[in-house]
C-alpha cells in the first residue's frame, strides 16, 4: 500500500489534483498477506505531480536501521532503475546500471572485503565480462556466471603465476597454459582445479618435460627434452616419441613444440 506524501518543514506547493509537487516525501511498503511489512522503500526528495525526481532525492530501501541508500534514477513505482548509486547497509556499494531495483548492466562493485568487480551484473549477480580484483590482490578477468568464473579467462594468483585456460563454476576445467614468473611454462588439461592427463612443462632455457599427471600429482616419471645446440646431430627418436605428440591436441603450442623436438626431420634450433 503506498502511505499519504508528508511534507518537509518547508510547506510543498499542491496542484488542484492535490499532487506533490515540490520536496517531500514518500514511503512505499511491501507486506505479507498477513499484513506483516517485508520491506520499505522511503523517498525523500523533489516531486512533480506526485512522481519523485530521480536525482533529486535520496531512496532508503528496508527496514529499521539497517538500510540500503540510493540515490539516482528511479521507476514510476519508486525502485531503482537507470543510472545510479547504491549504499548497501552492510558497506557494500554498487555504482552503474539498475533495472528494476536490482543491479544489471555495467558497473563498479566495491565491497566491504576490499574485492571490487568492474563488469556485467545481471539480476544483482557477476555474470558476463568482468575484472576482479581480489581482497588478497589475485586478480581475474574473463567471464562469470552467477558470481563465480565461468568460461574463458585470465587468473593471476598470489605466487604471479598466470593461468589462461577455461573455468567452470569457479575451477579450472579443460585446456589451458600456466605461466610462472620465471618464464616456465605448463600447458595441459585441469579438472575440478586440478592437473589431469598428459602435460608438458617448458623452461626458460628450451628444453620440456613431458608427464602424466593424477589429482594435481605426477603419476609417471615422464620424459626430457633438451634442445640442441646449432650444429649438433639430432638423435632419432624412437617411435613412441611420435605418438607422444599426436596425443596433444594439434594446433596447441604443447603438440607444436613436441612435433618441433622430436621429429628428426626438423631443422636443430
Amino acid at each position: 500500500d503506498r502511505r499519504p506524501l508528508r511534507p518537509w518543514a518547508a510547506p510543498p506547493l499542491y496542484l488542484s489534483s492535490r499532487l506533490l509537487t515540490g520536496k517531500g516525501e514518500i514511503i512505499w511498503s511491501q507486506t505479507t498477506h498477513l499484513g506483516v511489512i517485508q520491506k520499505q522503500r522511503h523517498f525523500i526528495g523533489k516531486f512533480v505531480d506526485g512522481q519523485p525526481i530521480s536525482g533529486e532525492g535520496v531512496l532508503k530501501i528496508g527496514s529499521g536501521d539497517e538500510r540500503d541508500s540510493y540515490k539516482g534514477e528511479l521507476s514510476w513505482d519508486g525502485k531503482p532503475h537507470g543510472n545510479g548509486e547504491m549504499a548497501f547497509a552492510n558497506g557494500d556499494v554498487f555504482k552503474g546500471e539498475f533495472r528494476h531495483g536490482q543491479p544489471c548492466g555495467k558497473g563498479v562493485q566495491k565491497l566491504v572485503s576490499g574485492e571490487v568487480y568492474e563488469g556485467d551484473m545481471v539480476a544483482g549477480r557477476r555474470q558476463g565480462q568482468g575484472r576482479l580484483k581480489m581482497a588478497d590482490g589475485c586478480f581475474y578477468e574473463g567471464e562469470f556466471l552467477n558470481n563465480v568464473f565461468d568460461g574463458r579467462g585470465r587468473l593471476v594468483n598470489l605466487l604471479k603465476e598466470t593461468f589462461i585456460g577455461t573455468f567452470r563454476l569457479g575451477l579450472k576445467e579443460g585446456r589451458g597454459r600456466m605461466e610462472m614468473p620465471g618464464g616456465t611454462v605448463f600447458e595441459g588439461t585441469w579438472q575440478l582445479g586440478q592437473r589431469e592427463g598428459l602435460g608438458v612443462t617448458y623452461s626458460p632455457t628450451g628444453e620440456c618435460h613431458e608427464m602424466r599427471y593424477r589429482s594435481d600429482q605426477m603419476a609417471s616419471a615422464g620424459r626430457f627434452f633438451f634442445r640442441l645446440s646449432s650444429g649438433a646431430k639430432r638423435a632419432s627418436p624412437p617411435p613412441r616419441r611420435q605418438q607422444a605428440a599426436r596425443e596433444l591436441p594439434r594446433g596447441s603450442g604443447a603438440a607444436a613444440a613436441a612435433r618441433l623436438l622430436c621429429d628428426p626431420a626438423t631443422p636443430a634450433v
